[in-house]
């Protein structure tokens, strides 16, 4: 059960006008707005309030929840779209809402361009921007950010993206959650802690306790 999230909308069909695929999304941005308000007079009570998400945050802690939406209209269509909803420990009325409204191509090319970049090791100038810019950009460096996904944003590492300047796992420290309300049951501790990497172990080796 998602906690940021509402329910889903109607959406218009593929063979609307721009101006009217605009005004579908600032609609959406409007309700998700107002039903993240009404999470308290829900008759599920499995789902949490977004407030009570935000009492288990920390100083330069945020919670990001990214849903999938297909468009529909009689019928679903190929139109999608993604949107974040975030919040720390100063949100007041409700969550941002983030919208990135061209998901059929972050599903399709984005994607193709961003598995290419990583099999064969080239440059990645596009991935940051095309998939993770709109969420972060107004997130501090070094924040923590604890992320529940859905759809090709579980397809994707966001640590991988480079911003131009650095690679984001050295800009942020990303959580995987399976959904936001796993913050208000124990909060994820996140201190620096020390591993043993091993390489090439021999399985087999002759002599004991040999690597």
């Amino acid at each position: 059960v998602k906690v940021l999230s509402a329910s889903q909308d109607r959406f218009s069909s593929n063979n609307q006008t721009q101006s009217q695929l605009q005004k579908e999304i600032d609609e959406l941005e409007e309700e998700l707005s107002e039903k993240s308000k009404l999470f308290e007079n829900t008759q599920q009570q499995s789902i949490s309030k977004w407030q009570e998400v935000q009492e288990k945050l920390q100083p330069n802690e945020y919670a990001l929840e990214i849903i999938r939406y297909r468009y529909f209209d009689k019928g679903f269509s190929d139109s999608i779209i993604y949107v974040g909803l975030l919040i720390d420990q100063n949100t007041q009325k409700s969550p941002k809402v983030i919208t990135i409204s061209n998901g059929h191509e972050l599903e399709n090319e984005a994607l193709k361009y961003y598995r290419n970049a990583i099999k064969y090791r080239v440059n990645d100038d596009n991935s940051y921007n095309t998939y993770w810019k709109p969420f972060v950009s107004e997130i501090p460096k070094e924040a923590t950010v604890y992320v529940s996904a859905e759809g090709v944003y579980n397809q994707i590492n966001p640590e991988t993206f480079f911003d131009g300047a650095n690679y984001e796992i050295n800009n942020h420290q990303i959580v995987y959650v399976t959904s936001t309300k796993d913050i208000k049951k124990t909060h994820i501790q996140t201190e620096d802690k020390k591993g043993l990497i091993v390489a090439n172990p021999k399985y087999y080796a002759s002599t004991p306790g040999s690597i």
